[in-house]
């Protein structure tokens, strides 16, 4: 059991971060155009749905989870842009 406990750890840090990101709020007014590593596939369902938030980008057709990485990347970048 003990050699599990790191795993466990950082499982349990993963599941929090997901439960966060789940609520994160996306601004009305994104160009999910401009955002790095984006595929435009899952930019034009995101255009077109504007999910408000990153658990709804989650749940949308035809956007995977390098997608939802890739826009929590810009998200998180243009709010530490905002906030300098």
């Amino acid at each position: 059991a003990v050699r599990y406990g790191a795993f466990i750890d950082k499982e349990s840090k993963e599941a929090l971060r997901h439960k966060a990101n789940e609520f994160r709020l996306i601004p009305d007014n994104i160009d999910y155009g401009v955002v790095m590593g984006l595929r435009v596939e899952a930019a034009q369902h995101l255009a077109s749905t504007r999910p408000p938030s990153v658990g709804h980008a989650t749940r949308t057709a035809g956007v995977t989870p390098s997608d939802i990485g890739a826009l929590l990347v810009h998200l998180s970048r243009n709010a530490r842009e905002s906030h300098s």
